[in-house]
């Protein structure tokens, strides 16, 4: 009741000035405050507020203002006092000049303006050039100047109430209006150092664009903004670098206006929750936003806690009470929102309310989602779990045992989508999903407690770290695809693309040997057949087939697909070449007996060399004559050198027609010691 405060007040003034020594008046000080908004002209004829109406006194606040204008030498401030956005709504206290200012684009220099009411009324407004320290001022005694009465405060106050809406869209639009006028001086003086045809044509762009600003004063805020974004989008195009960032600026006027409080918009909220329907809940919504906004502009974090508590509560009995399946999921959604924004800043009391709400918002939430689509489903996901994630760790059991379910389910949907997508080769999409899920798997890892959530997250743990071996065992497998797809055996570097192929698929192996037979034979098949193909070891090729075929066998799984039967088809064809080879013919023995001598130094050779050794021995000795450009192979490791070693000397390799069946003879038998002292590697 505004006249009982007023009369309350004026009895304790009065019992404190006759000096009364009653103990409830005896330390009681009544603190004066400023009427009405001060405040200084700024461009747009727009008034901008330094101390706010009921600013309690003495006091004393700066702000900064700019130029406005390029090449700007002077600049007046005009002090204001009144609640209106238009300076000519106001009533102006005063103005004074500051002269000589250094010519400079408009913007760049800067006054520190400030304004000190002391304990009488008495104003003084102070305004300090930043780069040259001078100063220029006024001082404005209210006494003097002729103070207002209560009731036209009071008339003044209540006309701008009735027009903050308007005040507020004509602010915004003057906003934008004095940004278009901003980017066009900029041009103008950018352009100065830019002779350009571009640059040229960009002026008359910015000059037409003055003009029509100056023919349409009062056109709307749309038109002003469209007209920036396309200058900003040619300049962008004409000069390197060229920035400038838009106005930003909106009205708060609304809101600075508004003297309801946050505890009337959150008891206007809870009344209209009790009467259990939707259309009030909505009312009661609109009221707990209300609440929430102010509380944000006077920092207030308990009160922006606790509307966010009870904006949350209502989107918890939306998707109670809502029919409308397809809303539900988004109260969901920003009930987790207010949730997660209030749970901190509440007190222990208000922390059991919300988990509790929480509970029920995350089972429906899941219980939702199951049938959605998977393009629908995990953007939904994302949103509802991105909140969550965003809570800083608090010592709240309830909390966290909520929080370690939400992070359970996320790693299940996500674990059934990753076999999905691996089922059908999809490895690049699986390794993104399994990435998404390390902070989750972390944070359930980090606040698991009872026996059961630890064991609930070591199992969940073990099939993401299964997925990603499968996920990675079939990148590296296309990894070696790729780098042999096209290749020829007779290409300078088909066998050290080979080797490195060789590599990937070791680590393909060791990554899924245990856990994933299908991807673990596939790597063994494709290692078999380059060794078959490229790095022409036939022993090493028949290895690997060997024992896909017994593994497969041993399993009894995988008998019908179509790999088995690659492998077992070559793995026959190889044991038939060595079983013809275990039984010469008459020709082979005669031109065995013809390389004795050869046969013998081959052999002491074998015997007594160690490794590279024998490999210079080999060159020196019987070179690869069948082979053009052949050189010494020298890498990091005898393996590699061993293996392209057995390429040079394959009798397959070998034209019989053009050196003979003697010297295809002589290389088999080299090849067979080279691979023997592979095996032994």
């Amino acid at each position: 009741n505004p006249d009982e405060a007023v009369a309350c007040g004026a009895a304790i003034q009065a019992a404190i000035l006759n000096g009364d020594q009653h103990k409830n008046v005896k330390d009681m000080l009544l603190m004066d405050v400023n009427p009405l908004s001060l405040g200084c002209d700024v461009e747009g004829e727009l008034t901008s507020i330094v101390l706010e109406r009921n600013t309690p006194i003495p006091v004393m606040k700066s702000r900064v203002y700019t130029t406005t204008h390029n090449n700007q030498s002077a600049i007046r401030f005009t002090i204001t006092e009144g609640e209106r956005t238009k300076t000519k709504d106001n009533k102006i206290l005063g103005s004074f000049v500051m002269q000589n200012i250094p010519a400079s684009p408009r913007g760049e220099e800067k006054f520190d303006l400030s304004y000190e009411v002391d304990a009488n009324g008495i104003l003084k407004v102070t305004a300090t050039h930043q780069t040259s320290k001078r100063k220029q001022g006024i001082i404005i005694d209210s006494r003097s100047s002729g103070k207002m009465s209560e009731a036209e405060i009071n008339d003044l106050v209540s006309k701008a109430e009735k027009m903050k809406l308007l005040d507020q869209r004509e602010e915004n639009r003057i906003y934008s209006k004095c940004t278009l006028i901003a980017i066009c001086d900029k041009i103008k003086f950018d352009a100065q150092s830019n002779d350009t045809e571009e640059a040229n044509r960009l002026l008359i762009l910015v000059e037409d664009c003055l003009t029509w600003i100056h023919l349409h004063p009062n056109a709307e805020e749309s038109h002003f903004i469209s007209k920036h974004d396309n200058l900003l989008k040619e300049a962008g195009s004409v000069f390197t670098n060229f920035e400038q960032d838009k106005d930003s600026r909106r009205s708060s006027h609304v809101l600075r206006m508004n003297k309801i409080t946050v505890k009337y918009y959150l008891e206007d909220g809870r009344a209209c929750m009790t009467s259990g329907k939707i259309k009030d809940d909505l009312k009661a919504l609109e009221s707990f936003r209300k609440a929430y906004n102010i509380a944000c502009e006077k920092g207030k974090l308990d009160k922006m806690a606790e509307a966010s508590k009870e904006i949350g509560h209502v989107h918890r009995s939306l998707i109670e009470k809502s029919e409308n399946e397809k809303e539900k999921p988004r109260h969901c959604i920003r009930a987790a929102r207010r949730f997660a924004t209030a749970i901190d800043q509440s007190p222990q009391k208000g922390r059991l309310a919300i988990t509790k709400d929480m509970h029920y918002v995350a089972d429906t939430f899941f219980s939702l989602i199951q049938n959605m689509k998977d393009e629908e489903k995990f953007p939904t996901l994302k949103s509802f779990m991105r909140p969550l994630k965003n809570v800083k760790s608090i010592d709240n059991k309830p909390w966290n045992e909520m929080l370690f379910k939400c992070y359970s389910k996320e790693i299940e949907l996500y674990l059934t989508k990753i076999d999905m997508c691996l089922g059908k080769e999809k490895f690049a999409a699986a390794l993104i999903y399994l990435k998404d899920l390390t902070f989750s798997s972390d944070q359930a890892s980090f606040i698991a407690e009872s026996n059961t959530e630890k064991q609930k997250i070591s199992e969940l743990i073990f099939q993401m770290q299964a997925c990603s071996n499968h996920a990675n065992g079939l990148r590296l497998i296309n990894l070696s695809e790729n780098l042999l797809d096209g290749i020829l055996e007779k290409q300078v570097d088909a066998v050290d693309r080979a080797l490195f192929a060789l590599d990937h698929l070791n680590e393909a192996k060791n990554l899924t040997r245990e856990l994933n037979t299908p991807i673990f034979i596939k790597a063994k098949l494709f290692e078999g057949k380059i060794f078959l193909d490229l790095i022409l070891n036939k022993e090493k090729a028949k290895s690997c087939f060997e024992e896909i075929v017994n593994l497969t066998l041993s399993t009894e799984k995988y008998a019908e697909n179509e790999w088995f039967n690659e492998a077992k088809f070559n793995f026959e064809q190889l044991q038939h070449q060595e079983d013809k080879a275990a039984n010469p013919d008459i020709s082979r023995e005669t031109l065995l007996n013809e390389l004795g001598d050869e046969l013998k130094k081959l052999n002491k050779a074998s015997e007594t060399l160690n490794n590279i050794q024998f490999i210079s021995f080999l060159f020196s000795t019987f070179p690869p004559r069948h082979r053009e450009n052949y050189k010494i192979p020298k890498s990091n490791t005898e393996k590699k050198d061993y293996i392209r070693l057995s390429t040079f000397y394959h009798p397959d390799k070998v034209d019989a027609d053009v050196y003979g069946q003697k010297y295809q003879v002589l290389c088999e038998e080299i090849s067979k010691r080279i691979n023997a002292r592979f095996a032994k590697m």
